[in-house]
């Protein structure tokens, strides 16, 4: 189904001939039947788990609604709902994963069963939901919240949006807030006063790697009858401001966006005079039209908006329902033209029309697309889904539930094996209703893998791993060394007899064949003669300096560097990234001393990657946000600072070390990731380096790393920088639209549908 990188090695999810990557059915039941206070939704993890979040209902009144959440462990089951603090009356939930499996919902609530707000509560991978928390209004305590949207990034900050409007509705504006370093900052209103921001899905939110988000919502501007898709970037702490994708006098519905790791954003939207499906994508902060993706029906009420999902290349993989009332899909390449023709996936009875259409794709390209539909002649509702491996086809349609009088709206997840999750809420009486889940077996995932970099002959070594079977059971575990060994146990071990270099893979099946197999790009090296004893950091700081190829004078040693800019350490990388190895070939490792000692992997470099040697501190702002980049098959925790070092003369590392830092930032990076590190400065600090700005045009700043190793290796390094202020650049400038004279706008997007 898919290759992503893994730690030690390449994951591949290789499928045998006689594979099947299916639905495993029949569904979970998660919650009897009862009243219901708001459907499920549900968030996949990167370790193959699920949580699903929904609300059940006791009465009409305040504090009438419990938010409740469930986890199915990868390969065990759906565990008992958990109660997620809140105020009594909780609705309109939303649910974003963070990279390390951490979970933050928003949603609206009320204490008092009439005034609502926008509340919030975290989780951290494994842990407990925090206190919920309620954000604050930017206009009057007695205005009015709706369709709250969340995303977290894998640094951990997160963007909440939602709709606000006053008590008489005369108007409604677009609200955001920022989680930063565990707080969330006052909201910023990002949409103008003048234009009514459309409802009826969640505000769409984006994020990429490096922690930049995009909000993209639909809005209607009564003064001028103008329909335009909006949208605001939000990079490091501040908005970019309001950009319009396309504005006209045709009716739009609300807008889906849809992202990747590198930031290719694309948003899809409703054309309802035209009945077709509008696209545009964002490419290096630059929305371009990409044209109509096919034929689009908006005649039914239940509001079948379109989806999409978009892959690692930057494939975008767009769901909605077309005016025959099937669903239909369509792929559109990174360049933003859209293959072929639209392929219908459902096989509706002649009459039927589909609603609730949910997409999901993870990055090699997998997908998973889920409708409802009503069958009117047996008054039944039945939920199905179709599934794609990248590279594939689209398979037939599963029906996951049905025939039931009622459902609600779905929630579709997948992660990035291609393992899949849907959940729903059905009723057998259009009032008591059940939460079901189905789950759907892509590939197993291979957990906490442990191979050796080096080995000595004739010593044993270990190798383990944990494998699971998110939604079926693993079968076997098969480890091939290279040299016509093989072993079949999770944990084993293993002796070389002859020096070489080998490739040691593991295989893993499931209980419906699907296989993942890692296998080390980093060969292991086996040596003739035994290895020295590792000792602790410490105990033999001599030798460790020397290993670590330390260099006070920035000469020319292949490990750490700790001269400036131009010192052998150093890759400066001309007009790319600068990186700041904080570790070479050599770096000192710790262990434990005699016969025993761990053998352990190479702390290879960590880079801090700036632009031609230049950081940028934003007019107005006291945070300095510098990208770090792990090259290690393991992950690395550490500690980076900043210091001033406007002085003349470079710095030296020992000068450095001593220097009191401006700012600094804990930062943890798995495995071949880059993440963000921010550096807040104080009033005082700011002034310093500001003062450097203005008489200088810049400041000289040294980013100093401290890193540690997954098996305890140490190393540390510096480098200089300018520090900038980056020049105002002016966003957003909308374009005016002609309107003809005739037009008149609708009172309702859905005005001229059969409800």
């Amino acid at each position: 189904m898919l290759a992503v990188a893994a730690a030690g090695g390449v994951l591949s999810a290789a499928q045998p001939a006689y594979a099947r990557a299916d639905w495993v059915l029949p569904s979970t039941t998660l919650s009897p039947a009862g009243p219901i206070g708001w459907p499920p939704v549900v968030a996949a993890d990167a370790a193959g788990g699920a949580t699903a979040v929904y609300a059940t209902e006791k009465s009409y009144g305040a504090g009438s609604e419990t938010l409740l959440s469930a986890d199915h462990s990868a390969g065990g089951e759906w565990g008992q709902p958990a109660t997620v603090p809140s105020g009594g009356n909780a609705g309109q939930i939303a649910l974003a994963t963070g990279a390390d499996g951490d979970l933050t919902a928003v949603w609206v609530d009320s204490t008092d069963g009439n005034s609502f707000s926008v509340w919030t509560a975290e989780r951290p991978a494994g842990g407990v939901w925090s206190s919920a928390a309620q954000l604050p209004f930017t206009g009057q305590a007695s205005d009015t919240v709706n369709s709250p949207g969340v995303a977290e990034a894998p640094q951990g900050d997160a963007v909440a949006a939602w709709t606000e409007t006053d008590r008489q509705h005369s108007m409604e504006w677009l609200v955001a807030s920022q989680r930063h370093a565990g707080t969330w900052g006052a909201p910023v209103r990002l949409s103008g006063l003048t234009a009514r921001v459309l409802e009826g899905a969640p505000i769409q939110v984006a994020v990429d790697e490096r922690g930049d988000f995009v909000v993209a919502w639909s809005q209607f501007t009564a003064q001028t009858s103008i329909y335009a898709v909006q949208s605001q970037q939000l990079i490091g702490s501040a908005w970019q401001g309001e950009q319009t994708i396309e504005s006209s006098g045709d009716g739009v519905s609300p807008v889906a966006l849809g992202g990747n790791a590198s930031g290719d954003t694309t948003a899809v939207w409703a054309d309802v005079q035209q009945q077709s499906v509008r696209s545009a994508i964002l490419r290096n902060g630059v929305w371009t039209a990409a044209g109509a993706g096919g034929g689009y029906s908006p005649a039914i009420c239940q509001a079948p908006l379109p989806q999409l999902g978009v892959d690692g290349a930057a494939n975008t993989t767009a769901a909605w329902v077309l005016t025959s009332g099937q669903v239909g899909v369509r792929t559109m390449t990174a360049d933003g033209a859209w293959v072929g023709s639209t392929q219908t996936l459902s096989r509706l009875p002649a009459g039927d029309v589909a609603y609730h259409p949910q997409i999901a794709v993870d990055p090699a390209g997998d997908a998973s697309v889920s409708w409802s539909y009503y069958d009117g002649p047996a008054r039944a509702t039945f939920i199905q889904v179709a599934s794609r491996s990248a590279g594939g086809v689209w398979g037939a349609p599963v029906t996951l539930s049905g025939p039931d009088p009622s459902d609600t709206a779905t929630s579709l997840a997948q992660d990035a094996q291609g393992n899949a999750v849907q959940v729903w809420a059905s009723s057998q009486d259009s009032y008591n209703y059940e939460i079901d889940a189905a789950g759907f077996e892509g590939a197993p995932v291979v957990r906490e893998l442990t191979v050796p970099a080096q080995m000595s002959t004739r010593r044993a070594a270990a190798f383990t791993a944990a494998p699971v079977a998110p939604w079926a059971t693993v079968t076997s575990v098969h480890w091939d060394f290279g040299d016509g060994a093989h072993a079949d146990q999770a944990q084993t071990t293993h002796v070389y007899t002859r020096a070489g270099v080998y490739k040691v893979t593991l295989t893993v099946t499931d209980s419906l064949f699907n296989q993942a197999t890692v296998a080390r790009r980093l060969t292991v090296t086996v040596t003739a003669t035994p290895q020295a004893p590792l000792v602790p950091a410490g105990e033999n700081q001599a030798s460790n300096q020397a290993a670590s190829g330390d260099s006070t004078a920035g000469g020319g040693s292949s490990g750490l560097a700790s001269g400036g800019s131009g010192s052998s350490g150093l890759a400066s990388g001309g007009s790319g990234s600068t990186g700041l190895t904080s570790g070479g070939s050599g770096a000192d490792s710790t262990g434990s001393a005699g016969a025993n000692a761990r053998l352990l992997p190479t702390l290879a470099p960590v880079y801090v990657v700036a632009p031609r040697q230049r950081l940028w501190l934003a007019r107005g702002a006291r945070t300095m946000i510098v990208t770090v980049r792990n090259t290690n098959v393991f992950r690395v925790t550490g500690t980076a600072s900043i210091v001033d070092s406007s002085q003349a003369a470079p710095m030296s590392a020992a000068a450095a070390a001593r220097a009191l830092p401006l700012a600094s930032w804990r930062f943890r990076l798995g495995a071949h990731t880059k993440g963000r590190v921010y550096f807040r400065l104080s009033a005082g600090a700011l002034r310093r380096v500001r003062a450097q700005v203005l008489s200088r045009g810049h400041s000289l700043v040294r980013v100093r790393l401290a890193i540690k190793g997954a098996a305890g290796q140490t190393a540390s390094g510096a480098s200089t920088y300018a520090l900038d202020t980056p020049p105002l650049v002016r966003h957003g400038q909308q374009q005016p639209v002609t309107v003809q004279p005739s037009f008149a706008a609708p009172t309702s997007p859905w005005a001229h549908g059969d409800c």
